[in-house]
């Protein structure tokens, strides 16, 4: 073969080959990321919370029974309804918090009283957003005997202590509250004793400021009878249930007593069949002056 003609081929070679290495290494360089619209960037995003598989509703007809009440006083504000007690009923509120002290919700003489909630409480439009941080609401417990023993079996408030019963706590996790515009579930987080103004922060206020409001809620915790697997934060709002007790005396020896149960408002739909919980080994016991 002709000298000229072997350079000739040779070159055409290497070049081919120097080309195929070019090309693969252009199909093997990472290629510029794609730049998405802005309204695609949402998928990216984490999805929203999902509800849990199992749901908790409010009897639809407890805003009914609030409307009827409501009818016959004007006073009527909430219904409340606590799963396996006789606590299912209309709670009042009037300027101050002894008019109903012992009076029933039509305005009569009645010495076990009727529920109510305390006169500082502002529920505006009953909506979530207009309810205040802590929702108060008294009930008595006459005991049984009157004033000296608490019984779980007895009218009114006396049924909260349902709740001294581990059993009965895991059991019923949940206490249902209705305004005329909306329904509300709050999942209990203490069960606690405690004086009627408690300290370092008394219950029976309906607003705190951020540190006020989280040493309320850890001070129950600490006196609770049990501790509850239940996030609490500056974010949420509470219900507060109180009622008086014997377990430190008799109402002659010292009324300052008080057994409470404490819950938050659910608003992520997150529920669970019963209440996670052990019992505290030590709670904080109250102290009377």
């Amino acid at each position: 073969m002709n000298p000229n003609i072997k350079k000739s081929v040779a070159a055409l070679l290497v070049i081919a080959i120097l080309g195929g290495m070019t090309a693969c290494k252009k199909t093997t360089e990472p290629q510029e990321p794609e730049r998405l619209n802005p309204s695609h960037w949402v998928n990216t995003l984490e999805p929203p919370l999902r509800a849990s598989p199992y749901q908790v509703e409010v009897p639809e007809e407890n805003r009914q029974k609030l409307a009827e009440a409501k009818a016959a006083n004007a006073d009527s504000t909430l219904w409340i309804e606590i799963p396996n007690t006789t606590i299912n009923q209309v709670v009042v509120q009037t300027t101050d918090n002894e008019f109903y002290y012992r009076r029933n919700t039509q305005k009569v003489y009645d010495f076990a009283g009727c529920l109510y909630a305390d006169f500082e409480c502002d529920f505006g439009d009953g909506t979530k957003d207009d309810l205040p941080r802590n929702t108060i609401i008294y009930g008595h417990n006459l005991g049984n005997p009157m004033g000296i023993t608490d019984d779980p079996n007895d009218v009114m408030f006396a049924q909260l202590f349902h709740f001294q019963d581990i059993e009965f706590a895991k059991a019923n996790p949940y206490v249902y509250v209705s305004t005329e515009n909306e329904d509300f579930v709050y999942q209990i987080f203490a069960v606690s004793y405690t004086e009627d103004k408690a300290k370092p922060v008394s219950y029976i206020h309906p607003n705190y400021n951020n540190e006020e409001y989280m040493k309320l809620i850890n001070d129950m915790r600490d006196r609770s009878l049990y501790d509850y697997n239940v996030e609490v934060t500056t974010k949420d709002k509470i219900l507060t249930l109180s009622t008086c007790t014997y377990k430190y005396g008799t109402y002659s020896v010292n009324n300052k007593q008080r057994f409470v149960v404490f819950a938050k408002l659910v608003t992520d739909k997150q529920f669970a069949e019963t209440a996670d919980l052990t019992e505290n080994p030590d709670p904080k016991q109250p102290t009377f002056s």
